[in-house]
């Protein structure tokens, strides 16, 4: 069984598109686990769904509720949603049809995370790859992820310091991804699956979205400092960013 873990917070439409994807799979074989963060109105809406399992939380954070999907999951396999993303038609088959794959017990799946609008990838730096390590694990985005329960059994969850709504409010599931591979394990690339993401709007408060995206980096370089290729990473990510700073003041 595939469970889908989708926290959630006052969204009633954008939750109400991507249930209706769900409903719309080809298979039948899957759970979606909502776990609600707010004042609990979506609850009707969550019943009106197929293979729904309604979670309520007190406390709002992104990694904290995917872990309490985690623990309450019925599935062999965890593909980790936003209220807002849209399934693929045949997205479920597909990763049905990849359960192979994803058997080893340290391995952890990556599709593709496009935009509805026009179906380029949510992460620009996104580049197709047969497997992926800690060079290029953070050009991967959590929408896009399958696990199976071995490996997350073995590794632990999310890191609750990490993810939106925590005092890191991004890199949770790049910390995840290091911990795998650090642990031996590696990725291996779906390439028939494919998740949708409305377009990230160009907000007031965006440069302190990317502001608070680089202290989380930050705070990934101290806690794994002992793996040298994502530290290489870091410094080559930091080096660019100054490079464009100097760039831009020059003109």
């Amino acid at each position: 069984m595939i469970s889908i873990i989708v926290p959630t917070v006052d969204r009633h439409d954008a939750l109400e598109r991507f249930l209706s994807s769900a409903d719309a799979q080809l298979v039948d074989d899957y759970e979606v686990l909502i776990i609600d963060q707010g004042d609990g109105a979506i609850e009707p809406l969550a019943g009106r769904h197929r293979n729904v399992r309604y979670f309520r939380s007190s406390r709002r954070g992104l990694s904290h509720s995917r872990n309490i999907g985690i623990r309450h999951a019925a599935g062999d396999v965890f593909l980790f949603s936003d209220d807002d993303c849209v399934l693929a038609e045949d997205a479920l088959l597909r990763l049905t049809e990849y359960a192979p794959r994803l058997s080893d017990p340290l391995v952890f799946g990556f599709g593709n995370a496009v935009t509805l609008e026009d179906g380029r990838p949510v992460v620009p730096t996104f580049r197709p790859s047969a497997e992926i390590g800690a060079w290029r694990c953070d050009t991967l985005c959590s929408i896009s992820l399958v696990f199976n329960r071995s490996t997350l059994d073995r590794i632990g969850g999310f890191d609750e310091a990490f993810g939106m709504g925590a005092p890191l409010s991004a890199g949770e599931e790049t910390d995840l991804l290091l911990r795998i591979i650090e642990a031996g394990g590696r990725g291996v690339y779906l390439e028939g699956l494919t998740i949708r993401h409305p377009q990230r709007a160009r907000t007031p408060d965006l440069a302190a979205r990317y502001e608070a995206f680089g202290f989380a980096h930050g705070a990934l370089a101290r806690k794994h400092a002992a793996n040298r290729v994502f530290l290489l990473r870091f410094g080559y990510g930091v080096t660019r960013s100054l490079g464009g700073v100097l760039v831009s003041a020059a003109r």
